[in-house]
This record gives structure tokens, C-alpha cells and sequence, in this order.
């Protein structure tokens, strides 16, 4: 592949090692830098609100979720995003590839970056390619994604769900008149392969923008889970209530089908709330919902009872502080370390590996 040295231009030779879904990239570079390296082993050391500096290398300072190299030997001007730390600092010659999907396997959840169809390359000519400059603090690097943005297409649907309804019900303890109740408003069906469990999200006018899928194996050595290419986190899995009322919102829609669960247990009514899942940390498709439902009365954040969640609360309701500020915000914090541990709890379901019950935890 050849490339001038005064264009960003690529040409459209893609080598699979190098081909990355701008919206991986998109949502890398929006986890929170100083989680970043915190997750990678970095010890870090705060300096005032929203700065922070790394303990071994006081040349090295964060902010404004950029990170900036202030060595002399370094030109004293070296930045950029966490996508660009891992490039350039933590392990120099990291390709963009692997830099996207370590950031989600630390931060997020694991995801397959395997090229897509020839259909979907011929129709994205510029899809984005594994080179990313260091830049200065003048210039932080953003990936511009709107003209390599691949259309959802959802997975093909299996004729029956018979997985998903025993995946949920059986091993998550889902409430099956629920199960049955998203099976037939289309939100939740079961894929023609792997027989995956796919969540959809849909936009304003009921169109397919996000399919979440997650593995129906009970085994979790087995754990799969990913946001299918093209998904857009803006639109994610929802279970819509009343528009003007309350919106609880989750990292996941395992969670907020757990939490809807414990409420029908509790006599509540399910249907009244809306419950909205993030699928992962990202405020994308609260701050739509919200754009799209302005009249809502409240949000109560439902995210994991870990540090990570309660990272992401405090982040997402600094946003809300400031641009939603009429809406009532509140917490709920699940017992153990989400919803759905409550809810196997509830139902004496053996716990998932890795998940333990918290105790003493608070936001």
C-alpha cells in the first residue's frame, strides 16, 4: 500500500492485521485515559481536579482524557489519546489493531475484529487503516468516522429461541413472561448461528442500530460477548415505559432484565420504566435517549457495584450536571456486584465465575 507523505489518504488495500471498525476506535478513545492506565499497571498520582501525572515518569501528565509527554528528549510536545499511549509509550511498534482490542479487553468487553464481507469494504472506501500519528497537545488525534460508517445489518434470526429462553431463564434467572414479552416485540431473538442471544436497539423510527450478542453456554470459560459490526452505541437495548418517567440505566441488558425481574418479583410493575443498557460505560445512548425523551423525570444509575461502575456514574452524571441539570439523578447500587447476581441470589442460582457478592460498597 502506498501513501504520500502530505495525505492521510488510504487506498483501499486491507490487510486483515491492519483493518479496525472505526466504531471500536471511536469507543477505545473514549474510555477514560487514567482507568486506562490504571488498568494496564500504571501507578498514577493526582494533580487538581481532572490531572493527573505517572509516579515512575513525572514527565508523562493526563488530562482532558489525553495523555502528554513533557520529556525534553522527546520534543517536550508528545500526546495524544490512550489509543496512542499504547502506540507509542507502552509498547512502541503496537499496531492500531491491537492497541483498539486491548483497550477493549481491559476497559470494556472483548470484541472480534475479523475483516469484514467484500460487500462492506467495496461500499466503505476509506475505511481506517493501522496509522495513527503522534501528535502535539495542539493537535489531539480524532478518527473521523463518518465516512467509514458500516450499516447495520443484523445477524440472521434462527426460526426458534429455544437457547435464548433457556439461557435466560435457566442460567440467568430471568423472568420468562418477560423473556416472552421482548421475543415478541423483537428486541431479544435467537441467531441462526452459534444460536446467540442478540439484543437489539432501535432508533427513533424503529430501525435495527445496534445488535448485542452474548453466548447462551452456561459455561463460563466460554464467555462471548460483542457489539456486532455496525452497531452504534448511541442506539443500544432498551425497555421502553413511560417516556415522561423514570430511566434506570445498566451496563449491560442482562442487568436490565435482571432488575426488571427482581420488580415483577417485588409485585412492581416492569412496564412502567424505562430501563436502558449502555452495553459497557459509554453515556452514547443515555445522552440520545435523552435528546429524543426531554421530558424524562429522573434517571437512576444501576451500574456494576465495582469500581468500574462507579467510575462511570460519577463521569456520566458530571455530564448530566452540566447539560441536563432539571433532571433528578439518583443511584441504586445493586447488593452483590450487578443486578443479575441479585437476581441468581434471589432464585438460589449458582453464582457465574468471577462474580462475587460485594459488601460495604458505596458511591
Amino acid at each position: 500500500m502506498s501513501q504520500s507523505s502530505s495525505s492521510e489518504t488510504h487506498e483501499v488495500s486491507i490487510d486483515k492485521r491492519d483493518w479496525v471498525n472505526p466504531e471500536y476506535v471511536r469507543e477505545a478513545r473514549e474510555v477514560p485515559i487514567e482507568r486506562l492506565l490504571t488498568e494496564l499497571g500504571y501507578d498514577l498520582k493526582r494533580e487538581g481536579s481532572g490531572r493527573w501525572r505517572l509516579s515512575n515518569d513525572t514527565s508523562i501528565v493526563l488530562r482532558d482524557n489525553m495523555w502528554y509527554d513533557w520529556a525534553p528528549q522527546n520534543g517536550g510536545r508528545r500526546g495524544g489519546s490512550g489509543i496512542d499511549f499504547l502506540m507509542h509509550y507502552h509498547k512502541p511498534g503496537m499496531t492500531l489493531q491491537e492497541a483498539v482490542r486491548e483497550i477493549h479487553r481491559l476497559c470494556m468487553f472483548p470484541i472480534d475484529m475479523e475483516l469484514p464481507s467484500s460487500r462492506s469494504i467495496s461500499e466503505n472506501p476509506t475505511i481506517e487503516q493501522a496509522s495513527v500519528p503522534t501528535v502535539s497537545i495542539d493537535a489531539a488525534p480524532v478518527i473521523d468516522a463518518s465516512d467509514t460508517e458500516i450499516t447495520l445489518i443484523p445477524p440472521a434470526r434462527a426460526d426458534n429461541a429455544r437457547n435464548v429462553i433457556a439461557y435466560l431463564n435457566k442460567t440467568r434467572g430471568i423472568d420468562y413472561e418477560i423473556i416472552r414479552v421482548m421475543l415478541k416485540n423483537g428486541s431479544i431473538y435467537q441467531t441462526t448461528i452459534n444460536g446467540n442471544c442478540c439484543f437489539l436497539g432501535f432508533d427513533e423510527i424503529g430501525v435495527a442500530r445496534n445488535a448485542h450478542l452474548r453466548g447462551t453456554q452456561s459455561n463460563p470459560q466460554k464467555r462471548f460477548v460483542q457489539d456486532y459490526m455496525g452497531s452504534s452505541k448511541e442506539y443500544c437495548f432498551a425497555m421502553h415505559g413511560n417516556p415522561e418517567g423514570i430511566v434506570y440505566v445498566f451496563e449491560s441488558p442482562i442487568d436490565a432484565l435482571s432488575h426488571a425481574s427482581l420488580a415483577k418479583e417485588a409485585k412492581r410493575d416492569w412496564q412502567q420504566d424505562t430501563r436502558l443498557s449502555l452495553n459497557g460505560t459509554s453515556a452514547a445512548s443515555l445522552l440520545r435517549y435523552l435528546l429524543n425523551h426531554p421530558t424524562t423525570s429522573e434517571i437512576i444509575f444501576c451500574l456494576d457495584n465495582d469500581e468500574t461502575g462507579r467510575y462511570a456514574t460519577e463521569s456520566i452524571m458530571d455530564i448530566l450536571a452540566r447539560d441536563w441539570s432539571h433532571i433528578r439523578v439518583n443511584i441504586e447500587l445493586p447488593k452483590g456486584k450487578d443486578f443479575n447476581d441479585d437476581l441468581l441470589e434471589l432464585r438460589a442460582i449458582p453464582q457465574r465465575l468471577g462474580h462475587s457478592v460485594a459488601s460495604g460498597l458505596s458511591v
